[in-house]
Parts: structure tokens; C-alpha cells; sequence
């Protein structure tokens, strides 16, 4: 493993890996949490952070960090840590006090982490202050990866990971927190199922959020419109980079039982700019009257601005697209356009001063 790092860092590149902090290898018996309500079985299939098993499983990770160089961790748990009612084993002398010592335990993990390696920290738990972690999920339950892989399946997860984005992001930015994308849902030859992908890539990306596309390789040997789209979809983000990783303001939120088009604005009050990006999940054209918020943009009432549109890199003409048009700020800081969508399809439009 430390000459698979050391070949990865010849690249440029950095590399990490994942462990099931929350249900490790050899779990048995009181190394797992207990119900608290006294009970004899452990049927919570959580482990107690503060048993020796667990210490030493934690030190195994630290070790193998140190001795590989591997620069990333992403850990599967440990969510709060759960109450145990049983001490036997564990670090603590009362349920009351079994959930703040495993919190306890946890957070000494990650800040030895960060503190000896820099560990570049991805998990479930907010330990941004407190153990120095850098990313967690933006929205996620475990009943996302049970939608069908059908192709209407499929539209459903990607609005499922816009709802979670939209949402995320009223607490933290889009940078923040890791969406995914399970690429067995598209697999080689990954050509045919290029507009999927390019949704996939509009909806995470092209919002401005660095998923997890999750499978063997983004694009095969005989894929190469998709190779193609991946360099497109990065060249744009690359582009737009700083309003997208600015603060958003929610407009219309996607999963309204599919009737609306779904809308989110970035906005960069010390650019005067803003980018919001449009996506109608109906099986039918849309044409609706939008009103973007660019208070925060720092726009002025009566300010004139430029919106310059745009829609698929893969097929520019796969859908209309507004042409590059001028409105004016209203009264109540909004701009007023009216936009005419296809079937199931996207738009952007980046919004500057004119």
C-alpha cells in the first residue's frame, strides 16, 4: 500500500481510503452497544467506542496511516455514538455517561489524525470545530442506494441527491458536503448512457459540489463521448468556480411531486454576480415566470445585468436555450424572466452586471 501511495503522489495526486468505524470487522458480544433500557440482547449492531477492542482498532487505523502515507480517511460512522447500557467491557460507568465518553473517544481519534498527518477527514458527524474533520455528507439515508437502477430509477435518485443538496445547503456551502453517484447504474459501455451521466454531472458539479462517482472507472475504453463530457462538465466548473462555491439562496425546491422547476441561486455580493442553475424533471415542456432574488448579489434596484444561458456541453442543441438577454432589477430586488424548459432537461445562466 505505501508504494500504491508513493506511485498516486508521482501523479499529482492524493489517495485515501474507507473504514466501517461504525460496525468494524470482529465485532462480538459487549464490544457491541447494548440496548439502554436494561436489556440482555445487543441488537443495536453499533459498536461501544470505548471498549479495548475498539481503542485498538482506532490505533490499527493511525498506524496504517503513518506507515502507508495515505493523505485521506473517510469514515462509515460514527454518528453520535449510541447509549450502551451495559459497563463490563466499556469505558464508562453508567448508561448516562456512554454516549459523551464515546463522543470523547472519537474525538481524540480525529484530532491525533490531524494532528500527526493532516488527514484530509471525511464522515458522517459534525466535527468541523471540535476534531478538525473537512467534509460530510451534504444529505444522505441508506434508502437512496435501494432506488431502482431503471431509468426512471435513476431521474428519481438524481432529484432524490438535488433534494439534498438543496436542502444541505442551508447550513453549509456546496463544498461542504459529499453527494454521490453510483456509476453501476450506468455501466460500460457508458457511451449510451451519456445523458444520464451528463444530468448526474449538471445536478452535483455543475452546483457546484464534488461528489463521490462511485464504481471501477468514469468512462471505458470505448466511451469516448463521456470521457469528452467529464472534461467539459470540469472545464465549466473550473470556469465558474467562485460563484459556485459561494452562498446559494433557495428558490424552488426539487421533489415538489415533480410540478415545479427546480431553482437555486449562487450568489457573490462583492462580484455583483450570481448563477442559478434550473432543472425540470417533468416529461413535458414547461414554460413558467421565474423571480431570482439578487439581494444578496449586491445589486441594486434598477441595475441593469446580463444573463448569458446556456444548457447541455455534450449537444449545445439537445434543447432551446434562452439566448443572452438584459433585465433589470425590480423594486423588491428580484429579476423577473420567463423561461420555457424542455422534457427533463437543464439550464444555467450566469447573471453579472451589466
Amino acid at each position: 500500500m505505501a508504494a500504491d501511495v508513493e506511485y498516486v503522489h508521482s501523479k499529482g495526486l492524493i489517495i485515501g481510503g474507507y473504514t466501517l468505524m461504525q460496525n468494524p470487522p470482529g465485532l462480538a458480544g459487549e464490544d457491541y452497544c447494548a440496548g439502554p433500557d436494561g436489556g440482555s440482547g445487543y441488537n443495536t449492531h453499533i459498536a461501544d467506542f470505548t471498549t479495548d477492542f475498539h481503542r485498538k482498532y482506532r490505533e490499527a487505523i493511525v498506524a496504517f496511516l503513518g506507515k502507508t502515507k495515505m493523505d485521506m480517511l473517510e469514515t462509515d460512522g460514527p454518528y453520535e455514538g449510541a447509549t450502551c447500557g451495559v459497563t463490563s467491557k466499556s469505558g464508562f460507568v453508567h448508561v448516562n455517561n456512554s454516549q459523551v465518553r464515546q463522543w470523547n473517544a472519537t474525538l481524540q481519534f480525529y484530532r491525533e489524525l490531524k494532528e500527526k498527518y493532516n488527514t484530509y477527514l471525511t464522515v458522517p458527524d459534525p466535527y468541523w470545530m471540535s476534531g478538525g474533520t473537512n467534509k460530510e455528507p451534504m444529505g444522505y439515508t441508506d434508502a437512496w442506494n435501494h432506488i431502482p437502477t431503471t431509468e426512471n430509477g435513476t431521474l428519481e435518485y438524481l432529484t432524490m441527491g438535488r433534494m439534498y443538496l438543496y436542502d444541505g445547503t442551508y447550513h453549509k456551502p456546496t463544498t461542504m458536503g459529499w453527494l454521490g453517484f453510483e456509476l453501476s447504474r450506468t455501466p460500460a459501455p457508458m457511451d449510451p448512457h451519456i445523458h444520464v451521466l451528463e444530468l448526474a454531472a449538471a445536478s452535483y458539479l455543475g452546483q457546484g459540489n464534488v461528489p463521490c462517482y462511485r464504481g471501477p472507472q468514469l468512462f471505458d475504453a470505448n466511451s469516448t463521448q463521456v470521457r469528452r463530457m467529464w472534461s467539459l462538465w470540469t472545464a465549466h466548473y473550473k470556469k465558474y468556480r467562485k460563484i459556485l462555491m459561494a452562498d446559494s439562496v433557495h428558490v424552488t425546491r426539487p421533489g415538489q411531486n415533480g410540478r415545479a422547476i427546480e431553482t437555486t441561486l449562487h450568489v457573490d455580493d462583492s462580484a455583483k454576480a450570481a448563477f442559478a442553475n434550473l432543472f425540470n424533471p417533468k416529461p413535458r415542456t414547461v414554460t413558467k415566470p421565474l423571480r431570482l432574488p439578487v439581494y444578496y448579489a449586491g445589486l441594486a434596484r434598477g441595475d441593469t445585468v446580463r444573463l448569458m444561458w446556456g444548457g447541455s456541453l455534450v449537444n449545445p442543441a439537445a434543447w432551446p436555450v434562452p439566448t443572452i438577454t438584459t433585465a433589470t432589477v425590480q423594486e423588491d430586488y428580484t429579476l423577473r424572466v420567463t423561461v420555457t424548459m424542455a422534457p427533463r432537461s437543464f439550464l444555467w445562466v450566469s447573471i453579472v452586471q451589466a
